[in-house]
Parts: structure tokens; sequence; C-alpha cells
């Protein structure tokens, strides 16, 4: 799990990946095989995500509600059998409470539970394991709890709601990418040319990467967009009742603008790199072209 601690960019196909392990566990109806089955994809799927993942992204991730990132963990460790825990830690880095989850089999403990809890007291427990078997939950009413001294009305239904429209978001893509995948099966694109040229694989590589990318930044741009909504009326309700100025605004606000230039800081050179590369593959077909065309002038063969 070090990449997020090295700076690692995260990586589209894991984080597709987890998405789409994500939707097909939002999809079995629960208490079946089906559903137990599809958890532990989600639960790996994430596991290995996490291995390039920044923090960023593994706090919008592990939270209960998508629009509060003040985010901190809490990983319980038992014995099986037991209902109390003979360990619980908290952790403000999303890194060490995952591996805390696996550091669970030391000493004979052989089951743990992290638990994901915001600034506002909203409590989800995201992840179980017993022996090597780890599941991954989506939060539901029965497992994510309001704990706040003060509780803000409807909190829980609100993050719950949240996280359904991430998943929606999350199916949509999946669905376009399906139908994208399959008509590129059913009609393949044929060159008209005697001598066909087509872009470098590693192109076409970037060129996926780079709409993996976007997609991720959508979803993060959204994340974020719910954020701004979220702190909006968070500050509205506080400062009715108590009178606030709006400089505790602004910086909840600033902090917000942080996170999405640092997720748009990565796609420049991405972007920059691709278009100089589509311009050189521009360059060389072009030429090729008034090649074949002189030599179709002069009635010359093509030689092997």
């Amino acid at each position: 799990m070090s990449g997020g601690h090295t700076g690692a960019r995260s990586d589209p196909v894991a984080a597709r990946e987890f998405r789409h392990a994500v939707v097909h566990l939002s999809e079995q109806e629960l208490e079946t095989h089906a559903h137990s089955d599809a958890s532990v994809d989600a639960a790996h799927s994430l596991l290995r995500l996490s291995e390039t993942a920044s923090a960023f992204e593994l706090r919008g991730l592990l939270t209960p509600d998508p629009a509060d990132t003040d985010v901190s963990w809490t990983v319980s460790c038992f014995q099986v059998g037991d209902l109390t825990p003979i360990a619980v830690d908290e952790f403000a880095d999303p890194f060490d409470a995952l591996a805390a989850v696996a550091d669970c089999s030391i000493n004979e403990r052989a089951a743990a539970e992290l638990t994901a809890c915001t600034a506002q007291g909203l409590r989800w427990t995201a992840i179980s394991r017993t022996h090597d078997r780890v599941l991954f939950q989506l939060p539901t009413l029965d497992i994510v709890s309001d704990e706040s001294p003060e509780p803000l009305d409807d909190t829980v239904v609100e993050a719950l709601r949240r996280w359904q429209r991430r998943v929606a978001n999350w199916t949509a893509h999946r669905d376009a990418g399906r139908g994208s995948d399959a008509l590129a099966t059913v009609s393949p694109l044929r060159p008209v040319d005697p001598l066909p040229v087509s872009p470098p694989a590693s192109s076409h590589e970037r060129v996926d990467t780079l709409k993996g990318r976007l997609r991720d930044l959508e979803e993060s741009i959204k994340g974020l967009a719910m954020v701004v909504e979220f702190t909006l009326d968070r500050h509205d309700r506080r400062d009715r009742r108590e009178g606030n100025s709006f400089d505790a605004l602004g910086e909840d606000l600033a902090v917000t603008l942080d996170g999405l230039s640092a997720s748009l800081a990565p796609l420049s050179d991405e972007v920059a790199q691709l278009s100089s590369m589509e311009r050189k593959v521009h360059d060389e077909v072009a030429a090729l072209r008034a090649s074949l065309a002189a030599l179709r002038r002069e009635d010359v063969q093509p030689r092997d």
C-alpha cells in the first residue's frame, strides 16, 4: 500500500475495476451467496486500488458521506467468536487503517472491522474480515449511524442518497463502456488506403488511460460539487444558529478548490503529450499519403 505514500498516480484500470465491483455488489440481493462473493470482489478491488491511489482519493471512497472527506478510521480486532474487540486503534491515514485490517491476524487476532467516521458523527463499517476473507459493505441504514452530540436533520438519509447517486453514476459509465466495446466488436474499422496507417499501440494505450483519468476526474468534480453543497448547507445552518461570519466558509471552500486543483493538475501533462502525439501522427499520415500519391502519378508499384 505504499503507492499512496509515495505520491504515485492512481491506476485508472484499478479505479475502474473498483467502481465496477461496487456496481456489481449493488445489484446483488442481500444475504445471498452472490452478494457475499461480490463483497469479496469489491474488497479485493479496493485493496488493489489502494496500492496506487492517493490519500485524497481513498478519503473520498472510504467515507459514509461522499460530500464529507473529513474522515478518520477505527480498526477493531477480534478473536473469532468474541464480541468484544481485543484491540481498537484510531487512524488519520487511510493506508495505515487498511494495513491494520491485515495486521489483525497477528497474535491470534483473526477478525477485524474498519469503520469510517466523519467529524460530523457519521459512522460506517466499510470493511470486515474473518480469517482471510475480506468483505466490503456498501452504506445502508443498517450499518451507517449518526453519533453526533447534535445530530443534523436527516444526515444519514442524505449521506445514503449521495452514495446512491454515486453508484448510479458509476453504473451509467459502466453501461456506456459496455456499449462502446460491443460496437467496436461488431463493426471494426477497416482502412481504405492500400497501405493502412494506424497510430502506434502506445498512443491507443495513452488514449484509453486518458479517458479513464477523465472519467475519474468527472467523478471527483461531482464529488467536490457535493462537498460545496454540503459545506454551504452546513454553514448556513450554523450561521442561523450562532450568527457566524462567512470566514470559516471561505476557508472550507478554499480547501475544496485546492482538492479540485490537485485533481486537474496531473491531467495537464497528459493532455499536452496526447496533443503532441496527435500532431506527430497526423504529419506522418500526411507525408505517407503524399508519397503514395507521387507513386501513383509515376505509375510505380510499391515494393515490399
